[in-house]
């Protein structure tokens, strides 16, 4: 199995580098080096883990194409894009907003008292 390294550019000039496997993902590749960039599903369905490939050959996995931005032709989604050698990739947010470590979706609810209301003006 070929192993390749993929390049992760954010908006606000951060650079980070991860291997990936021609068996995954760019998206689990990432995790798996303790990155974890904005996806929801993982299945390709969502669309929030889009980004741009700028080089490299790639393949994707089956996805729904409501999930890419419309207009946008060089989308992929990073949760089905699989290398096929070095990638790099454009991601459209600043490093901020890639988290250390995984959230789990199961215990991420609001707690009501910690939602501001706001009441229309009568």
């Amino acid at each position: 199995m070929a192993e390749f390294e993929v390049t992760l550019l954010t908006r606000d000039g951060g650079k980070i580098e991860v291997p990936c496997a021609e068996t995954n993902s760019v998206l689990s590749a990432a995790e798996s080096a303790g990155y974890f960039l904005p996806a929801m599903c993982h299945e390709g369905t969502c669309g929030l883990c889009h980004a741009h490939v700028n080089q490299g050959r790639y393949r994707m996995e089956s996805f729904a194409a409501s999930a890419l931005p419309a207009g946008d032709p060089d989308a992929v989604l990073l949760c089905r894009c699989m290398p096929q050698e070095n990638l790099t990739v454009t991601l459209p947010y600043d490093q901020t907003r890639i988290l250390k470590q995984k959230v789990d979706r199961k215990s991420t609810r609001l707690n009501s008292s910690h939602v501001k209301r706001s009441r229309m003006p009568s």
